[in-house]
């Protein structure tokens, strides 16, 4: 990323150019990939060499070339999409998987927290009431989102249902912002 920036003299303003905009956002989705699918590693340098060779002279990255010379599966299999549902909250990955499913945050300008949808505080309260998910369930990225900081410290430990209640009044599309289903028992 570094040597196409540098050597196609887009590193001035590339954060925040408009101009700029569609590149950052391949560039962006690429990386995101690149590190769910673990592609880095000793085998990939001498790929990467190669992927380096076209960098000059591109108007826009060349994800597409570069995944396929480190070798870049370009069809998601079942089990994989699994694995990456099973991530739990504080492995490395997790923040990258996140980062997918909420394309709209601004990273450059807001903090973002991992937050649990269904608080953790509440995990004992779930399973003793009858709830059959096991921690590794509750604690998964099927129960995690991204949240703003602030907004994440003053959810705390409130319940989901109780939280998107509260939200509702102040923002109508909380559900569509948090991409929260409606019409079903939170």
């Amino acid at each position: 990323i570094l040597c196409y920036l540098y050597w196609n003299r887009k590193y001035v303003n590339f954060a925040t150019a408009i101009s700029h905009a569609t590149d950052r956002d391949v560039i962006r989705k690429w990386l995101l990939r690149t590190l769910l699918f673990r592609s880095f590693g000793a085998s990939a340098d001498a790929a990467l060499q190669n992927a380096i060779r076209n960098l000059k002279g591109q108007s826009l990255f060349p994800a597409t070339t570069i995944s396929t010379n480190i070798g870049q599966p370009n069809v998601v299999d079942p089990a994989w999409v699994d694995s990456l549902l099973n991530v739990q909250k504080d492995d490395p990955y997790a923040f990258s998987i996140l980062s997918l499913l909420y394309p709209n945050c601004n990273f450059a300008v807001t903090k973002f927290d991992k937050d649990h949808l269904h608080p953790a505080a509440s995990f004992h309260q779930y399973q003793a009431a009858g709830g059959k998910k096991s921690w590794a369930e509750y604690n998964s990225i099927v129960n995690l989102q991204l949240l703003e900081s602030s907004e994440n410290k003053s959810k705390g430990d409130t319940p989901l249902v109780d939280w998107v209640t509260g939200q509702l009044a102040k923002r109508p599309n909380i559900n569509s912002e948090t991409y929260l289903p409606t019409g079903i028992s939170l």
